[in-house]
């Protein structure tokens, strides 16, 4: 009788042990974050309203024409689709006009399965505001994103409040950093309790 229950015993303490040590892997990887970014070009943005003349300054940067009414311009940023946090948001460019430029991240969401009106939420801003010449700014970010299959997310930039100041003016690019958020690999072994 004793032959027979040691090696269930040992069966089951190798189980045990297996369990622990896959939980506290688990957890490991679940606290872990891998960094990563997404940076969208000045060539990525296209006018908000379709065939406005826009133009690129001497460094390749994004500009508007003046006399050509607009001052908004759109780029989709293309985020992976996995669960990801959002640390920073950066913009690139030159200012040397009186005016300030802006790029907005923005969340378009709707409904999957019934027709609605997009929600929209901005998320964030970053600006020229202050700098003379070529300038940088930066947010950080501390928000989760899981919802790509009914959310897109955009950036738009503007230049000047009410009217395009030209090429004194530009966006070289935008990047928005963030942590993919590495989710816990569970086994169909682990659900049963090593039972069957």
């Amino acid at each position: 009788m004793k032959s027979s229950i040691q090696p269930l015993r040992t069966k089951r303490a190798v189980r045990s042990t297996l369990c622990t040590g896959a939980l506290w892997l688990a957890l490991g990887y679940a606290s872990m974050a891998r960094a990563d970014q997404v940076t969208v070009d000045a060539r990525d943005f296209i006018p908000i309203f379709g065939d406005t003349p826009f133009s690129e300054s001497s460094a390749g940067n994004l500009t508007c024409s003046p006399g050509g009414g607009v001052n908004l311009f759109l780029a989709q940023l293309p985020l992976p689709p996995v669960d990801l946090d959002l640390r920073q948001l950066a913009v690139w460019g030159g200012d040397f006009s009186s005016s300030d430029a802006n790029v907005t991240l923005i969340r378009y969401c709707q409904s999957e399965f019934s027709p609605s009106t997009p929600a929209t939420t901005n998320i964030a801003s970053v600006d020229s505001t202050g700098n003379g010449g070529n300038y940088f700014d930066a947010t950080a970010l501390n928000r989760r994103v899981d919802d790509q299959q009914t959310c897109i997310y955009m950036l738009r930039a503007q230049f000047g409040l009410d009217n395009c100041p030209g090429n004194t003016l530009s966006i070289a690019r935008v990047r928005v950093r963030y942590d993919v958020v590495v989710l816990p690999v569970v086994d169909a072994i682990f659900s049963n309790s090593f039972e069957n």
